[in-house]
């Protein structure tokens, strides 16, 4: 590719010229979205469709080919929250004039509720539809998914400061989030509260392990990583180099990443133990990394570059824009889509899908739903094949069933979709289809 670049200067009639400066950023993105506002985290819906909100408070619905489906305009701007997609396709995000918006996949507005204040976390979507949110007025509302009702309120406190932190929900239904005040709750679904943990201020949201082990991140002076059990004790506990505003993912083999505002992303152990570190060039605000499934990370920072990490801390390449990144990049079905302050959302070829893992990007999964999922069925991933001996043990999987009827059938379009049709059936007349694609494991 050949890229031709013209600069112009001024020249006076003295002979003198004013000369500038001017930033050239050349990524070899598939496509570029360039919207009204400087856009947010993106989403993925179960039909392929990307969600995504901008500065302005445009919500956008997107092809995987880059073009516009629809726009739908918040009542207030955008902020920090990142939308999340239900089953059912039904998109849910917050506004910076108080208002949680519930959007039909045709962008028609399916309900609006006000909260009367600047709503930037997330919300977050239980098993059951329940839709949890918190503004800034530190009360966690559980909502009707069918018409936006207040099921019940916990008050979880604020300050002067206020938060991004946004709740999730681990697999026993089990709702954890911080408020302003320094303060993790854990909330059972019927809206009681099991138990506290107090720290220094929480920007990051919760990461979940497969044991149920929470990963939480807090500011400066503090600036730790804990690791708490499902009770609310410390497991551990690391110092990292500054502030942690950047929620935490976790590979296949339980590592946990997180970025810092000491620009490194951190490699820690499942106990602990620090890996190994690699610096960016710039500090990691806001942003989590993605855990991609032949193990690599891509984590973005506040110096415009997207760094594609390999598992022993090493550099393997770098995309860049050409402004900070304060969003949470998504990989799906061989692409790295990425959204900048230079206005627009990259889709980035990288040939990986995420791993396999109990937490391997921001909010959990591709729809930012927050909770626990299985992870075969919500990302399409097929672990490598299996082979054992007699009396060994070996684990069989329904991820090639769902690969077949997305590569070979052309019943769905990618493995997200499948948690939407069968989300649609009532009742199955008692039939049932085992998967049996490399054996059933009897003797």
């Amino acid at each position: 590719t050949t890229y031709y670049i013209a600069v112009d200067s001024e020249v006076f009639s003295s002979g003198s010229f004013k000369t500038g400066s001017f930033t050239l950023s050349c990524a070899d993105s598939e496509w570029e979205f360039f919207g009204n506002g400087v856009p947010g985290t993106f989403v993925l819906a179960a039909n392929g469709t990307l969600h995504g909100v901008d500065s302005y408070g445009y919500l956008y619905a997107l092809d995987p080919d880059g073009s516009r489906k629809w726009r739908y305009l918040l009542t207030g701007y955008g902020t920090f929250s990142a939308p999340a997609v239900a089953a059912d396709g039904t998109v849910y995000v917050g506004d910076s004039a108080g208002y949680f918006h519930a959007i039909n996949p045709d962008g028609s507005r399916k309900w609006r509720i006000s909260t009367r204040s600047r709503i930037q976390s997330s919300p977050a979507v239980a098993s059951d539809g329940t839709v949890y949110i918190r503004p800034d007025d530190g009360v966690l509302y559980a909502l009707n998914p069918a018409d936006g009702s207040t099921r019940w309120t916990v008050a979880t406190g604020t300050s002067a400061i206020t938060t991004y932190s946004s709740p999730v929900v681990a697999s026993d239904g089990t709702i954890y989030c911080a408020g302003a005040a320094s303060r993790l709750y854990a909330i059972t679904p019927a809206g009681a509260t099991k138990w506290t943990f107090d720290s220094d201020f929480f920007y990051a949201s919760p990461a979940i392990a497969a044991d149920g082990t929470l990963y939480l991140g807090v500011a400066a002076p503090t600036r730790r990583m804990y690791a708490l059990r499902p009770d609310g004790t410390v497991k551990w506990e690391f110092i990292a180099g500054n502030t942690v505003s950047s929620s935490a993912v976790i590979g296949a083999d339980g590592t946990l990443y997180f970025g810092c505002a000491d620009k490194n992303l951190y490699a820690l152990s499942p106990a602990g133990e620090l890996r190994w570190t690699f610096n960016t060039g710039g500090e990691i605000r806001n942003s989590s990394a993605v855990v991609a499934s032949d193990g690599s990370i891509y984590v973005a920072s506040l110096d415009g570059k997207v760094y594609s990490v390999n598992t022993d801390g090493t550099l393997r390449r770098t995309y860049c824009t050409a402004s900070e990144i304060r969003s949470s990049p998504l990989l799906h079905n061989g692409r790295l889509y990425v959204s900048s302050g230079d206005f627009r959302l990259y889709a980035l070829e990288t040939g990986q899908v995420p791993a396999s893992s109990a937490w391997p990007m921001h909010r959990q999964n591709l729809r930012r739903s927050a909770r626990v999922e299985l992870t075969e069925l919500a990302f399409g991933v097929q672990p490598a094949p299996q082979t054992a001996a007699v009396e060994d043990k070996v684990t069989f999987i329904a991820g090639a069933v769902i690969q077949w009827l997305r590569d070979e059938l052309k019943l769905i379009r990618s493995a997200e979709e499948s948690e939407y049709w069968a989300s649609m059936v009532e009742d199955s007349n008692g039939v049932y289809f085992v998967p049996a694609f490399v054996g059933l494991g009897a003797p």
